[in-house]
């Protein structure tokens, strides 16, 4: 499974659309193909509407200069090429959490995955707004992660061009793992997707 396949509708919507007992007096008499053009339409104008949804979210937070959606040819380009979600995140320890109060270790991960970027450039993938890829400069994400994630109200995806691995960074109300008899509180989660990414930024 790789990270496109995760939850629902996550990354490249074209693979989400598919509704094996789907029939109304619309579909029944179209031919397979017709079917699945349908859906592609359906999801490309679900996407637009997506689109225009976060555009407006962060206008309110940056320029228009400091943020640009990428063509949803380019963006399913690149999620498909993204990793596999780690199935082996706890045995592996490949995840960090902090409390929202104490987010400096995610600031540092978040400023070491810019500092070891080859591009000046990140991809941006907002879990809630499922379309596509935003691109953003390496500083605008040190200074806005936790921004984006409200935004979402879940969590994002950072990737970087050419290269497979991705973080994913969450907020959640949860219990600290090994602390398992405290108290639920909310904290960010980051997700690695292989052991490699995380020797880099811990």
């Amino acid at each position: 499974m790789n990270i496109q396949s995760l939850g629902v509708n996550l990354f490249v919507g074209s693979h989400f659309f598919k509704h094996p007992n789907f029939k109304n007096s619309l579909t029944y008499f179209m031919t397979e193909e017709e079917k699945i053009r349908l859906e592609k339409l359906r999801w490309e104008s679900e996407r637009k509407r997506k689109k225009l949804q976060l555009n407006e979210k962060l206008k309110n937070l940056l320029s228009n200069d400091d943020f640009e959606f990428l063509s949803f040819e380019e963006s399913d380009k690149i999620q498909l090429t993204a990793d596999n979600w780690p199935d082996n995140k706890w045995n592996h320890f490949l995840y960090i959490q902090s409390t929202i109060q104490n987010n400096a270790p995610i600031d540092k991960i978040v400023k070491k995955y810019t500092d070891i970027n080859k591009s000046n450039a990140v991809f941006i993938f907002f879990m809630n707004f499922n379309f596509g890829l935003v691109k953003v400069s390496n500083s605008i994400l040190n200074n806005h992660w936790a921004d984006f994630i409200e935004i979402d109200g879940d969590e994002i995806f950072c990737l970087q061009h050419n290269e497979p691995d991705f973080i994913c960074i969450e907020k959640t109300e949860d219990v600290i793992v090994g602390d398992e008899t405290g108290n639920r509180q909310w904290l960010y989660e980051v997700t690695f997707s292989n052991a490699n990414i995380k020797s880099k930024l811990i």
